[in-house]
């Protein structure tokens, strides 16, 4: 007897024949019901904007077939920075988003730099630091000490000691070996 879910009707007697036999009908409905096995998603098709997303489905041979309905998204229109308000120094950054089903809208909140001296009224830097005046000093005393140390370098440079009979070239050889000589000190 197949299974009949009116029984057993309120307020009427019990009868063990009667539940075997709604037991039995119910068992052979969960004994028709498939296993499933596996899942395929057959489709997914593209709905027009703002229609319900659907799926359907169906077994066949323990397998669950689905054929999906996806609604499109509203078009995109671009994004907007509405504003940027300068917060104070120490807060945190902010990013305010706004979707307004077009357009994407920020709003940021930058904090500003703390208030710094301008190196003559405050006090001396973090150790590093060089004031224009120092850098000046210690790149002419380095310029001073190669140039004072140098005059070994010409020592190899030979002078011209043979005159030239032409008065020009005579002019250059002279000029040429005041130089060498005035390196070497």
């Amino acid at each position: 007897m197949p299974f009949d879910p009116s029984k057993p009707a309120f307020g009427s007697p019990d009868s063990s024949a009667e539940m075997r036999e709604q037991f039995a009908g119910l068992k052979q409905l969960i004994d028709a019901t498939p296993t499933i096995t596996a899942v395929v998603v057959d489709s997914v098709n593209t709905l027009p904007p703002g229609s319900p997303a659907t799926v359907d489905a169906n077994i066949i041979a323990n397998v669950l077939h689905l054929v999906f309905g996806i609604p499109q998204g509203a078009p995109f229109g671009g994004v907007t920075v509405d504003g940027v308000d300068t917060l104070n120094p120490g807060d945190a950054a902010t990013a305010g988003v706004v979707f307004d089903g077009v357009t994407v809208r920020f709003v940021f909140g930058i904090p500003r730099g703390a208030d710094g001296t301008n190196g003559a009224d405050g006090p001396q830097g973090i150790p590093g630091e060089v004031s224009n005046d120092a850098l000046s000093a210690a790149i002419n005393e380095a310029i001073i000490t190669a140039v004072g140390s140098s005059s070994a370098n010409t020592n190899a440079v030979p002078t011209l000691d043979t005159p030239f009979v032409d008065p020009d070239t005579e002019s250059l050889r002279q000029a040429f070996n005041m130089l060498v000589l005035a390196l070497r000190r």
